[in-house]
C-alpha cells in the first residue's frame, strides 16, 4: 500500500486517528491504553489499521499529529509576522517625509517603526 493522498478517505481516517490519540493523551492515557482504545474504535467504526496497531503506532500518531499541528501554527505565525512588518513599512513611508524635513513627533515614530522593523525581521532583540 502507497502513500496516502491529501483528501483520500484513507488520509482522512489516519488524521480521525491521530486526533483521537491526541485526545487520549490529553486524557492522561497511556500510549498501551491509546493503542487499544484506538483499536476498539477501529473495529467499531470498520476501519483499518497499520497491522499490529500498538503503543509504537500511538506514539508515533501523536508525534506526527503534534508536528503538523506546529507547522500550521508556525505558518499562521509567518503570516501575522509579514502582516505586521508590511503596515509597519507602510506607516514609514507615510511619516518618513516629515520625519526627514525634522519633525520632531515624526522622527521619534520614524525611529520605532525602524526598531520594530528590525524586531519583526529578526534583526534585532525585544526590549
Amino acid at each position: 500500500m502507497g502513500r496516502k493522498r491529501k483528501g483520500s478517505p484513507e488520509s482522512l481516517q489516519v488524521l480521525m486517528r491521530r486526533q483521537l490519540a491526541y485526545r487520549l493523551r490529553l486524557q492522561g492515557y497511556g500510549y498501551t491504553q491509546i493503542g487499544e482504545k484506538v483499536r476498539a474504535w477501529a473495529r467499531r467504526e470498520g476501519l483499518e489499521l497499520p497491522k499490529g496497531y500498538d503503543r509504537r503506532h500511538a506514539h508515533q500518531d501523536l508525534a506526527r499529529y503534534l508536528a503538523q499541528r506546529k507547522r500550521a501554527y508556525d505558518a499562521g505565525v509567518e503570516l501575522e509576522r509579514e502582516i505586521a512588518l508590511q503596515r509597519c513599512h507602510e506607516l514609514l513611508r507615510k511619516v518618513w517625509p516629515r520625519a526627514k524635513r525634522g519633525h520632531w513627533r515624526d522622527v521619534r515614530e520614524a525611529r520605532l517603526l525602524v526598531e520594530r522593523i528590525l524586531e519583526l525581521e529578526g534583526m534585532r532583540g525585544k526590549g
